[in-house]
């Protein structure tokens, strides 16, 4: 039991950077709570909508857990990070653009969240990257390729209804949660 609890605490770094500390810290957190959310919505995106979102939210677990490994065993966390950043980006951009079937409300949330944790973790000019990818492919779908989501919407199952809002809730609690340990 003990080996299960120390994975909550990244080992300790020999730095007097508080800010650098600091940052490991939440990358290492967040990366941990990311893991479990996107597992659990993994698991309810497989069962209520179809095997393409599925994946594309184990290709993005899988990443975080690369992550959080690499983060315990380097003690570093840019690296891991920014590249889980990217590959979240992407995994945005494929769900948006790639699976029609899907409500796209909430890959605004995502979108956010991959934004927030880029800047606070990363760095301004990496935020930045990720913000204009994310506001012109944002842009670009409303503009070009929402129609099809009104008609989507009003079609939704119950069970799709539901996973839905698991999902906007769990977008939600992400974006507390790194605000919360960001302050």
């Amino acid at each position: 039991m003990a080996s299960f609890s120390s994975l909550f605490d990244p080992p300790e770094l020999q730095t007097s950077d508080y800010v650098y500390e600091a940052k490991y810290l939440l990358a290492y957190r967040m990366s941990l709570f990311l893991a479990v959310t996107i597992g659990i919505l993994d698991i309810s995106l497989f069962i209520y909508f179809n095997l393409t979102t599925a994946l594309v939210a184990l290709v993005a677990l899988l990443f975080v857990v690369w992550a959080i490994y690499q983060i315990r065993k380097t003690g570093k966390y840019l690296v891991p990070i920014l590249i889980f950043n990217l590959v979240g980006a992407m995994a945005c951009l494929v769900t948006l653009f790639g699976v029609k079937d899907q409500p796209h409300m909430v890959d605004m949330i995502w979108m956010v969240i991959n934004i927030l944790f880029t800047f606070i973790v990363v760095g301004q000019r990496w935020g930045i990257i990720i913000s204009a990818v994310h506001a012109l492919s944002i842009t670009f779908y409303y503009l070009f390729l929402s129609q099809d989501q009104l008609h989507l919407i009003r079609n939704l199952t119950d069970e799709q209804v539901y996973t839905t809002g698991i999902n906007v809730f769990i977008g939600f609690l992400i974006i507390s949660y790194l605000s919360w340990q960001n302050i």
